[in-house]
Formats: structure tokens, sequence, C-alpha cells
């Protein structure tokens, strides 16, 4: 039975036809596709989604969230990152780039000076798991931080 808080309007939830109370907009179930309808492979879908943004914090160093495939069958095969500073070229800021599980930067796989500027990637194929993690250290105060990764994934589709 659903238990609605004290302060809900219980006449709120009854249906016109008066069948009794129904359930509220947060209540309801999601409906579940079964993962083996998704058997045809999609190639060559640009990255999604392949940006991540921070606001320097007065420490100067900030992570930005982890970049990488999420979900059954998603490959990433990513050629570049961008990255760009609100302060920009004259910004003294260093973004590195790494390699490694949700929000650990393992494996150094760049680094661009001045915060923003183009790191080529040359990385195996990204499974679900793997993740792009920048680092920017030595950042203003305030400033946004925002990294861009481009280039291609695999998925899963189910038609």
């Amino acid at each position: 039975m659903v238990r609605l808080p004290p302060s809900w309007p219980v006449s709120a939830f009854h249906h016109p036809g008066g069948s009794g109370p129904a359930r509220p907009p947060q209540l309801r179930t999601i409906q579940r596709i079964d993962p083996r309808l998704y058997t045809r492979p999609v190639t060559d879908v640009p990255l999604q989604p392949a940006q991540a943004q921070a606001i320097v914090p007065g420490s100067g160093t900030v992570t930005l969230p982890s970049l990488g495939p999420t979900g059954m069958g998603n490959i990433w095969y990513p050629a570049q990152a961008t990255s760009n500073t609100t302060t920009g070229a004259f910004d003294t800021a260093i973004l590195t780039l790494y390699l490694g599980p949700v929000g650990i930067p393992v494996t150094q796989v760049g680094s661009c000076l001045a915060g923003s500027g183009t790191i080529a990637l040359a990385l195996p194929p990204m499974q679900p798991g793997q993740y792009l993690i920048g680092v920017l250290t030595g950042g203003h105060t305030g400033d946004l931080v925002t990294l861009n990764v481009v280039g291609v994934m695999d998925a899963l589709a189910q038609w």
C-alpha cells in the first residue's frame, strides 16, 4: 500500500471517477525494458555525454566530474580532449588528464598548460568502468573549467 506523508492532501490523489486514490507521480513505477532486446550494435556515434565543468574553489585545485562510457555495450574511442578556463590564455593553471575508475586518477594520459588547450588521446577502447578525469591545479578562484572529449562510441540499440 502506498503511504503518503501526513502533510500531503489526500484528495489530490483521487481518480475523477472516485475509484480510489491514484499514485502520486513521484511513486509511479518505471517500466523496465529487458536488456536482451538490445542486440543491434550501432557504431561511430559521437560521444555522449562528453563534457564536464567545475568551478575552481579557493584552493585553486579542482577535480572535474568523471567522463566515460556507461551502460551495457557502450565503448568509447576518444580522440582528443580540449580544456578551457574563464581566465583564458593568460591562465597559469595546469590541467592534467588521467584514466582511471570513477573519481580516482590513476594513469596520466596528458596535460595542457595555461588551463586551456588540446590533448591528443591515444587510448585503447574504453569500457564501462573506465573514466577520463581532469584535475586542474593552480587555477583562479571562481573560474569555470570546461573539459570536452571528442571521439566516437559504440552502443547497442533495440531495433
